[in-house]
């Protein structure tokens, strides 16, 4: 079943989502060997030790959820040619800040959990300075995110959600992103 939802004229996002998965995945599996002697030569003694599966979840969640943002309505709207609000149909942030909270709970690096949030948010334009980045301070967009979470369709995004689920091992909802965001 798909979810109705696009990132692209027909082309379904989950579809989309997984195909980036899948390009990606192959292009690790190529360097994974390098990037775990490189690894193995940095670790460290703590918490946050980086290891390949770390490496593996940010790659699922940067190429899963890199344009989960075009689950909004808006989005959905301009695709379709429909005339919608510049900053309602923008959809890097949305998807950064979402995907940086779930890192957070799935991988537990804050290195990662930042850049994670830093590549998403800045897959369709210039990369800025990223000291000007705070991924949990977001109160100037509050409003727009809960204006565009409460735009997504709620049947659609959980067909979304089942797919995406099936790689990422972690169930994302609507509460769930409005927990993140502090919205009621």
């Amino acid at each position: 079943m798909k979810s109705g939802l696009f990132s692209h004229p027909n082309k379904y996002l989950e579809d989309h989502s997984i195909n980036t998965l899948i390009i990606a995945e192959k292009k690790f599996n190529r360097i994974k060997k390098p990037i775990e002697n490189i690894i193995k030569n940095i670790q460290t003694k703590n918490d946050y030790a980086l290891n390949l599966e770390k490496i593996e979840k940010a790659i699922k969640i940067i190429c899963l959820l890199h344009d989960l943002g075009k689950s909004t309505n808006y989005f959905q709207q301009y695709l379709h040619g429909n005339k919608v609000e510049q900053k309602c149909k923008e959809h890097s942030f949305f998807s950064a800040y979402f995907a940086y909270f779930i890192a957070k709970e799935l991988i537990n690096n804050p290195l990662l959990e930042f850049l994670i949030y830093f590549v998403i948010k800045h897959h369709h334009s210039n990369l800025s300075d990223p000291l000007d980045e705070e991924p949990t301070k977001i109160e100037n967009k509050k409003e727009l995110l809960k204006k565009q979470l409460e735009s997504i369709d709620q049947s659609k995004f959980e067909i979304l959600c089942l797919e995406l689920q099936k790689y990422l091992d972690f169930r994302i909802t609507k509460e769930k992103l409005k927990e993140y965001a502090n919205i009621k």
